[in-house]
């Protein structure tokens, strides 16, 4: 709802010049329409039109804050966004833990606390502390200012409260990412120092050993928590639509392994609700997104880009209107922007690491 809210303020206010920029990133527009004929053959036509509502939503969010992307810097905004919804869900698990937290009944480690704050899932939090956390990684490079590392201790922090192994396993990496595209030294250093406080930290402040921890880490058990047996499932049921896909929003039933209600994986689901041909179509946005951020030299965005791809290996942030996907789309449409700010020799604000030379009116187009 707030979602919906938001787009339909930005939409009210730059509405020709949005519906002109949307159409521009041809991969986008062609996923939305596909999911949206996929009408034709759904198997739950309502989950797809609310599914195709989202989508469309969340493009035109995507493509409104690219436009702004001139006069704000969206990353900063975004970060403190993020953080301000960390804070508030701690301070929620802390005042009301009947209300901010769930106890659930884990394959490998029995009843555990999961902290969900003012998310309906905890690995919702976890992942939005990560993305926190990596705008802020990324800020600090570029603005030199130190405080913003506190701001990435935070929500490391509350990656690892939330106890989401996906998401604490999505930071580790894209931030990895990210301080490679920065230098091996830097790396080297604050890769030691993040490994070694993570470790700490789970000696330190779990109840189960460290080992189990570790282990825990990537993935709990031999199968993953039980998201091999899943995916195996949604592919198998996928067979029987595999070029257009059961509809985009249609769920896989998956009631006699778990009471989970989707496959735990992002780039399965598309597959088994959109298809072979969806599936394409994703993948060529994704790669469209990577050489739109290496020609523009935006780190933010290709470590945007890693965060999405590795959360969605265990997670779903993609089939539906969430934060993901926005993310995917928004680094998608900015290099758009990038490049028409390189022609007009204009800036963009930015948080990452960006450098844009103007090249004349003579510039390709991507």
């Amino acid at each position: 709802m707030i979602t919906l809210l938001l787009t339909l303020v930005l939409v009210g206010a730059m509405f020709r010049n949005l519906v002109r920029f949307v159409f521009r990133n041809y991969l986008v527009v062609g996923f939305v329409a596909w999911s949206l004929v996929g009408l034709v053959w759904s198997e739950d036509r309502i989950s797809t039109l609310t599914t195709v509502a989202g989508l469309g939503a969340i493009a035109l969010l995507g493509a409104a804050m690219a436009l702004l992307g001139r006069s704000l810097d969206i990353g900063m905004v975004l970060m403190w966004t993020f953080t301000a919804t960390s804070l508030g869900s701690l301070l929620l698990v802390i005042a009301a833990p009947q209300v901010g937290a769930v106890w659930v009944s884990h394959p490998t480690e029995g009843l555990t606390f999961q902290p969900i704050g003012l998310f309906a899932w905890n690995s919702d939090l976890g992942f939005s502390a990560a993305v926190a956390a990596i705008l802020a990684l990324a800020a600090a490079f570029t603005k030199r200012s130190w405080w913003l590392l506190l701001v990435v201790a935070f929500n490391g922090f509350m990656v690892w409260y939330s106890n989401s192994a996906a998401s604490m396993i999505t930071l580790l990496i894209a931030s990895l990412a990210l301080l490679l595209m920065q230098g091996w030294r830097w790396a080297v250093g604050l890769g030691a120092v993040a490994i070694i406080g993570a470790a700490a930290g789970m000696l330190a402040l779990t109840p189960v050993g460290f080992l189990d921890r570790l282990l825990g880490l990537l993935g709990r058990s031999s199968n993953l928590t039980g998201r091999v047996n899943l995916w195996a499932e949604t592919l198998a049921q996928a067979m029987s639509h595999p070029v257009l896909g059961a509809g985009a929003g249609v769920e896989p039933d998956l009631a006699k392994l778990t009471t989970a209600i989707h496959s735990h994986n992002g780039f399965i689901q598309v597959f088994f609700d959109r298809g072979a041909v969806g599936i394409l179509l994703f993948a060529a946005l994704i790669v469209m997104a990577v050489v739109r951020a290496a020609r523009n030299r935006d780190t933010t965005a290709a470590t945007l880009i890693v965060a999405v791809v590795i959360a969605n290996l265990a997670n779903n942030y993609l089939t539906y209107a969430s934060l993901g996907l926005l993310l995917l789309l928004w680094v998608s449409y900015r290099g758009v922007e990038h490049r028409d700010a390189a022609a007009e020799g204009a800036v963009v604000r930015n948080s990452g690491d960006v450098m844009i030379k103007p090249t004349g009116s003579g510039s390709t187009e991507w």
